[in-house]
Parts: C-alpha cells; structure tokens; sequence
C-alpha cells in the first residue's frame, strides 16, 4: 500500500522540531528557502532515481517535518494505545519523491508513506493494475528498496497505530 502525502512544493505548514528546517516561513510569505531547495533536488530526480538528493546532513529535517505532520494526523491512535485500548499498530517508511519515468503526465514531490513490511518484501511479479501507467509507482517502489538499503538517511520511519 502507498499513500502519497501532501506536496511539499505546493506547501505543507509543519510543526518542526527545535532545530529543524521550517518548510513554510510565515503566512503570505513567498517560498522559503526550504521549499527552493526541494524544488531544485526534484528537478535532479532521474527514471532510475526518484529520490530527492538533498544534502546528507540536512536529509532528517526534511523527512521529520513530514514525520510530524503524519504523528498529528495518527494522535488518537498513539493515545489509545498509550492507555491500553485495542489498536491496530504498523510501521511505515517515508521518504521524498519526485517520479520521472514512464507515462507520467505530471512531476511532483510526493511525501510517499509505505508499510515497512511491503518494501522489505516486495513481491517479484508486477501486480496487476487498473491503468499501465501505474506500473510506474511499482518501478518507484523497486527502486525506494533498494535505496533504502544503500542510503538508509534518504528513509525515516513511523509506528501508526489506529
């Protein structure tokens, strides 16, 4: 299962951590520096390499804004198991992406979220699609498992719990 996340390049106003990069600067601002350099590692993506090449050192930021804005969508869920009521727990991989391949009509950034399970074990046949230019996400999705494993900053992961 993928469940692509809001666009950073289009905006996500994000909580960040004491320390992180801010995606947004104050409303009715312009771009922030954040978002510009987002912008300008999407355009660097390639077919073989979907994932955003931003700096090593500043990779967390990015991806713990991300992180922030999913943990405030999944609060309940961390409460109720927090007091011991019966939820249904995951882990989850997010990472940045901007496809270039295949039949796609439009880039854009996607936060993409994955279940860890599914990209540890990807099966080895392509699953069936409802239109052919879906097998891009599945060429995305070979490519996100074997980055993780040679650039393991690129990934962050999260535990939902609903």
């Amino acid at each position: 299962m993928v469940v692509s996340g809001k666009a950073l390049a289009a905006g996500v106003s994000a909580r960040p951590a004491a320390g992180a990069l801010p995606l947004m600067k104050e409303p009715g601002d312009h771009q922030s520096e954040s978002q510009e350099t987002v912008l300008e590692a999407s355009r660097k993506t390639t077919a073989n390499d979907s994932t955003l090449p931003l700096p090593k050192g500043d990779y967390w930021y990015y991806l713990n804004s991300v992180l922030n804005e999913i943990a405030e969508k999944f609060a309940l869920g961390a409460v109720r198991r927090d007091l011991g009521q019966p939820v249904q727990v995951a882990s989850y991989v997010i990472c940045l992406t901007c496809e270039s391949a295949g039949e796609l009509k439009t880039r854009k950034v996607r936060a993409m979220l994955i279940q860890k399970r599914l990209l540890e074990a990807l099966p080895p046949e392509c699953p069936q699609f409802e239109s052919p230019h879906h097998t891009t996400r599945w060429e995305t999705l070979k490519q996100l498992s074997a980055e993780r494993v040679r650039n393991p900053h690129k990934f962050l992961e999260i535990e939902i719990a609903i």
